[in-house]
């Protein structure tokens, strides 16, 4: 009988202890479960911005109120309207990629005056052509010249010409040229000093973008030619040209300048 009285006090003693637990448990579960407003999986939250190595997007801006430090930034506008520059954007940059044929550029939303705001192009690395026109001064802007046609000859930077030297040999051709585009709107001539003279292209009648090259040539016995080339072309010959000014010169030419007007 006293084994019997003793078991149910452990009994009691038990569910005493796991009683009030079961109670709290189903409070905390009840309390925090919501029911879907919508048929799973409608209206489900995203899963949140881990630290795991996975790439994540989230469409919506994301908002973050202290410092960020990230490794880079790829600004990928896609198919979004770039927005209007006004009192709610602006301090925001923006990737103007450019119609056909246009460069890209980096954009700055700011105030300029009272109640006006502008997108504005920021400025990276040297300009180019510079506030003067050029795109080649004496040695300046060296890293926008490529290697263009080539049939025989040598060619180097040096430290503040651009060399050109061709072979003796019928096709003997070699080239500088742009590597990249350049915008010849509103441009009439491309000139160039070349061995202490100046040498004149007219672009007045060409309006969009265009590579220009400089080529010196063999012509054999009718002597050798040194041209100015504006053409769509990067890597042609003196036949792919848009406009071309061809003069005699000697075996080898050095380029000092070469600028806009």
């Amino acid at each position: 009988m006293k084994k019997v009285k003793n078991l149910k006090k452990r009994i009691k003693y038990v569910l005493s202890i796991l009683i009030p637990i079961f109670f709290v448990n189903f409070l905390v579960f009840t309390l925090a479960w919501t029911n879907p407003t919508q048929t799973p999986p409608d209206a489900n939250p995203p899963f949140p911005l881990a630290v795991g190595l996975t790439e994540q997007f989230k469409d919506a801006a994301l908002g973050v109120g202290g410092i960020v430090e990230v490794l880079g930034i790829h600004l990928k506008p896609g198919a979004q309207t770039q927005p209007e520059c006004n009192e709610s954007t602006r301090g925001m940059m923006w990737l103007d990629k450019g119609g056909t044929e246009e460069a890209s550029n980096l954009v700055f939303c700011r105030k300029v005056l009272e109640g006006e705001y502008a997108w504005e192009v920021v400025e990276l690395g040297l300009k180019w052509p510079d506030g003067e026109g050029y795109i080649y001064n004496e040695g300046d802007y060296e890293d926008m010249w490529v290697e263009g046609f080539f049939g025989g000859g040598d060619q180097w930077k040096d430290t503040d010409h651009l060399f050109l030297e061709h072979y003796s040999s019928p096709g003997d051709h070699v080239t500088w040229v742009t590597g990249e585009k350049i915008d010849l709107a509103g441009i009439s001539h491309v000139k160039a000093d070349i061995d202490g003279v100046t040498r004149t292209l007219d672009v007045s009648a060409l309006n969009g973008f265009y590579y220009i090259r400089i080529h010196l040539l063999f012509g054999g016995v009718a002597g050798d030619f040194l041209s100015i080339v504006a053409s769509t072309s990067k890597d042609g010959d003196q036949s792919e040209n848009d406009a071309i000014e061809s003069e005699f010169h000697g075996l080898s030419a050095n380029i000092y300048k070469v600028w806009l007007e």
